[in-house]
């Protein structure tokens, strides 16, 4: 990812968040990525929309990025300064 797009997502991360095609993609992302490994938080008193809540915070306060990995079309879901772009 370029700088200027990373910027560009930064500044306009609500509105590509809050667009109805984008939402759905990004929400079904972040519905996977907590439910990998066949996780369950209903014992921890937590729903999926809680879990799904708490990694849309992350991405707002730059904890955690979205990569893409072209070689096996795949997205996943890093710690910032993971080392991993």
């Amino acid at each position: 990812m370029t700088e200027a797009t990373r910027k560009l997502l930064e500044q306009h991360f609500d509105t590509a968040f809050a667009a109805p095609a984008g939402i759905a993609k990004l929400h079904g992302l972040i519905e996977e990525f907590v439910t990998r490994n066949g996780a369950d938080w209903d014992n921890e008193g937590c729903t999926l929309a809680d879990k799904v809540g708490q990694v849309v915070q992350q991405l707002k306060n730059k904890k955690v990025m979205i990569v893409f990995d072209h070689r096996s079309q795949t997205a996943n879901i890093v710690a910032c300064g993971s080392g991993i772009t």
